[in-house]
């Protein structure tokens, strides 16, 4: 039975490097010839092999970190600066198996600026997440004056009383809830 490494991928601008994160690596093969990317190994007694036609074009490969943990493959980018959107050329193919590599990735310089740049405008009120709207804050308020009004609104007599308007016709009730005799 064969198995398919985890392939975590980052660029630069000018390489393409893959990492395969397996134990007691041994007896690897790696090739990327006709743009086809080709990678099997033993691992704890298990055969790992992974084949696919890369993105774009690359001029030379080779790997430049090997231990008993992991082993690091570079590609050089035949075209140099050329960003890849992905590794494979076919979408979807091995998608649980080639990731990107985050801890990596280099963004170009154009992308660092744009994103200390970024443009709040359509997003007003969120300065400072300041209270609710209506409720002006506690800035000059004493325990004081903050018990009494907790007090008022227990008795009724912050105006509202609950009973205004139960009935939904408006404009018998007079102020404060008094009935308006005719």
């Amino acid at each position: 039975m064969q198995f398919t490494p985890t392939l975590l991928w980052s660029q630069t601008y000018e390489n393409i490097e893959i990492e395969i994160n397996l134990p007691n690596i041994s007896n690897e093969s790696f090739s990327c010839e006709n743009n086809i990317f080709h990678f099997e190994c033993l691992s704890s007694n298990k055969k790992y092999l992974i084949d696919f036609k890369l993105e774009m074009e690359v001029t030379q490969h080779n790997i430049s970190l090997k231990n008993d943990k992991k082993i690091i493959l570079n590609l050089t980018k035949k075209e140099e600066g050329v960003k890849w959107e992905f590794l494979a050329k076919k979408r979807g193919i091995y998608k649980n198996n080639i990731k990107i590599n985050w801890d990596k990735w280099e963004n170009s310089d154009d992308e660092d600026d744009d994103s200390k740049n970024i443009d709040m405008g359509g997003m007003g009120g969120m300065g400072g997440m300041g209270g609710m709207g209506g409720m002006g804050g506690m800035s000059g308020m004493d325990m004081n004056m903050l018990q009494e009004m907790m007090g008022n609104m227990k008795n009724g007599e912050d105006g509202d009383d609950g009973e205004d308007g139960e009935d939904g016709e408006d404009g018998e009730d007079g102020e404060d809830g008094e009935e308006i005799s005719e």
